[in-house]
């Protein structure tokens, strides 16, 4: 019997790849949003799966650093779920095609996004907080080269980011960054040396975290995306989870 035509969101070159290196028969695949990567839903014979190909120039140390925190992560949630890495018919965790663009492939971690889900109930926030501890928790004893790199969402280097006041669009937009990095510089830069670090998630936003489809008591389910990975302070991971749990809220 032939296999159905795959639905062509994904390049021909792509569904090939996928057969060719992980025995996979693509049957459907739906283009997912990404900042870097290009990222595909796939449904295929062995059940669903995420496939991300990365543009030329790909960066490989990121890659392989984001392999590593995933496979260390891999089973040390409690009642979270996380990608898993899906290695090749030779065991390599990713490929190279003809045209530049690097190949790998992740389990699939169900679920809808912290974002689609209303009322977000003092629960889901305490939630949030939580998953944002279990991760540091899981990272207390991860390192790796990559993750001790200059970058420019980490808020310890909020400082870094002063020159690009020019670009507000108004005065008062100009003076609200300008009165939090005061903020910053007077209360937070002088105590940094004293606080502690490790490798933090450093992305726990409302499109990363993942509900549960329980209608009366969903719970936060799953994490994806670890692009924005590294060693910096630790809390900067509760930082970064509450400012963006107090987005749009009233209080």
């Amino acid at each position: 019997m032939s296999q159905p035509a795959p639905d062509m969101h994904v390049p021909n070159q792509i569904a090939d790849a996928l057969q060719h290196l992980y025995g996979l028969q693509v049957r459907s695949a739906h283009r997912l949003e990404g900042e870097v990567d290009h990222n595909y839903l796939l449904q295929t014979d062995r059940g669903p799966f995420l496939a991300k190909c990365t543009p030329p120039p790909a960066d490989t140390e990121a890659i392989d650093f984001q392999i590593a925190l995933m496979e260390h992560l891999a089973g040390r949630l409690e009642q979270i779920e996380t990608p898993r890495v899906v290695r090749g018919l030779d065991g390599r965790n990713w490929y190279r095609l003809p045209d530049g663009q690097v190949l790998r492939l992740q389990t699939w971690v169900a679920g809808r996004m912290l974002a689609e889900v209303r009322p977000r109930t003092m629960a889901l926030l305490e939630q949030w907080g939580r998953v944002a501890g279990l991760l540091n928790a899981a990272l207390a004893d991860f390192d790796y080269p990559y993750a001790h790199r200059a970058y420019r969402w980490d808020p310890s280097r909020t400082l870094n980011s002063r020159p690009l006041a020019r670009f507000f669009r108004t005065d008062e937009e100009r003076a609200l960054a300008d009165w939090f990095w005061q903020l910053f510089e007077r209360e937070a830069a002088p105590v940094l040396p004293r606080l502690r670090q490790g490798v933090n998630y450093n992305d726990a936003h409302e499109h990363n975290l993942l509900v549960s489809g329980e209608v009366c008591h969903p719970r936060i389910s799953g994490v994806i995306d670890f692009g924005d990975s590294l060693h910096t302070h630790t809390v900067n991971e509760l930082a970064i989870a509450c400012a963006y749990a107090c987005m749009g809220m009233a209080d």
